[in-house]
């Protein structure tokens, strides 16, 4: 009794300092990126912003919709964002702890939450990340056997109709997942895992698309797949770097798969895995991205890994080395201090606050003047400022301009809002709950 209730203490503790967490980069966490962009587009249609399908965003979006259906303040709309991506993580942790027989699971699924992520932690409404919260549910029904055989494939079948509502990278290692537990034992019930996980598969690759995630995997070339390149490309050297950073963990997995008890051909089979999928990452990224991009799909990666102890390793092991406990304590204490301590985000809100100062509500500034963060997740920068801006009661917008979005006769227009270069030209109404943007001309941003 009194080892149940230090755990449930525990798990309180973890999910609170979480949410303190997830709200104090709250404006962070809702500016970078996408996410500016998804909620500039929740702001404009009070409604769901969905992108490429992946329909499973309503799972965190809807308190952020709520809120500006009910013409809540901007900060208290950017406020329920966070609360939405929140709920949604604790719902498949609860979900976890409810389906699986075996409680370890959920400590597998707190230790993906912030263990094996970092920059990916501020990107908060993709779909990827949050859609691989699904692989570990999965997990834990696959592993539950106290439920009827017709209740556990119903189960499945569902989590793997909103996994085909995500990102195709997210089905792609639930299969090699599937793939290796099958190898363990070889046998109906998981040859049937398998082959509903390649049909879910070739209905996201043929069924429910929009051309983006195809044409993203279309772009494999074996040419590239050189040591040089596995070893020193852009994202070798990134997949390093995050390596560094998540040392405590691996170190986890490796400890967990030693004192596991193995089949030769299922290390194989791992080991083949965890080679292939980082070989596809090197491919996919070979071109380079922002920090967060590369860390949002190494999560992919170290999620295979989790799924991978999830399937293959019996509770016995895990309860029967007591030192267990503490490991996991020190891993999630040290995952907390290093997501704190990260200040890039914080440095990117402050310079564009600060440039925000002079006395122009729309301004623009060539690419190579502004500080190197901004050299590769340029794009996002007016929704950035404008979702800032309207915080303090006075919109304003600062563009970034790139030689391969020809801007000269826009910046002429005073009733243009311009967002990312590819939407050049639209004709914007901005919100005017939220927006109060001058009518004015674009002027140059002094750096």
């Amino acid at each position: 009794m009194f080892a149940i209730r230090k755990e449930k203490t525990a798990i309180f503790i973890f999910w609170l300092i979480y949410a303190a967490l997830s709200f104090y980069f709250w404006k962070e966490r809702n500016t970078y990126a996408d996410n500016s962009y998804y909620l500039f587009n929740m702001l404009q249609k009070e409604n769901f912003s969905f992108e490429h399908l992946r329909f499973i965003a309503a799972a965190w979006q809807w308190p952020t919709v709520l809120a500006v259906k009910l013409q809540l303040p901007l900060k208290a709309v950017m406020l329920s964002a966070v609360a939405g991506v929140y709920l949604w993580h604790l719902l498949l942790f609860i979900a976890i702890r409810v389906l699986s027989t075996e409680k370890w699971l959920s400590y597998i699924f707190l230790l993906f939450l912030i263990a094996t992520i970092h920059d990916a932690f501020y990107y908060m409404q993709t779909e990827l990340l949050n859609g691989c919260g699904l692989v570990l549910l999965l997990v834990a029904v696959v592993r539950n056997v106290t439920i009827s055989r017709p209740l556990q494939y119903g189960s499945i079948a569902l989590i793997l109709c909103l996994l085909i509502c995500t990102h195709l990278f997210a089905l792609l290692i639930v299969l090699m997942a599937m793939g290796i537990y099958f190898l363990l034992q070889p046998d109906k019930q998981r040859f049937i895992y398998v082959l509903m996980t390649i049909i879910a598969l070739a209905l996201k690759m043929w069924v429910v698309k929009d051309g983006y995630d195809n044409n993203s995997m279309q772009v494999f070339d074996y040419r590239v797949i050189t040591l040089r390149n596995l070893h020193s490309s852009f994202y070798a050297k990134a997949f390093q770097h995050y390596c560094r950073l998540y040392w405590p963990a691996i170190a986890f997995m490796w400890i967990v798969w030693w004192i596991h008890p193995k089949k030769w051909w299922v290390t194989v089979a791992v080991v083949a895995g965890v080679a292939g999928l980082y070989i596809l990452l090197v491919v996919y990224l070979r071109n380079g991205s922002f920090p967060t991009y590369i860390d949002l799909y190494t999560v992919t990666f170290f999620t295979f890994c989790w799924a991978v102890v999830g399937l293959l390793v019996t509770s016995d092991v895990m309860n029967r080395h007591r030192f267990m406990p503490l490991l996991l304590v020190m891993i999630l204490l040290q995952s907390f201090v290093r997501l704190f301590s990260e200040d890039s985000y914080t440095k990117r809100v402050g310079w564009l606050d600060n440039s925000m100062q002079q006395p122009f509500s729309k301004m623009y500034l060539p690419l190579e003047s502004a500080p190197a963060g901004f050299q590769m997740d340029s794009w996002s920068v007016p929704y950035e400022t404008l979702l800032l801006s309207s915080l303090k009661g006075e919109s304003k917008t600062i563009l970034l301009t790139e030689p391969k979005y020809p801007v000269a006769d826009f910046l002429q227009d005073s009733t243009l809002f311009l967002g990312a270069g590819w939407r050049f030209g639209d004709t914007t109404t901005l919100h005017p709950a939220y927006f109060r943007l001058a009518p004015f001309r674009y002027q140059p941003l002094q750096p």
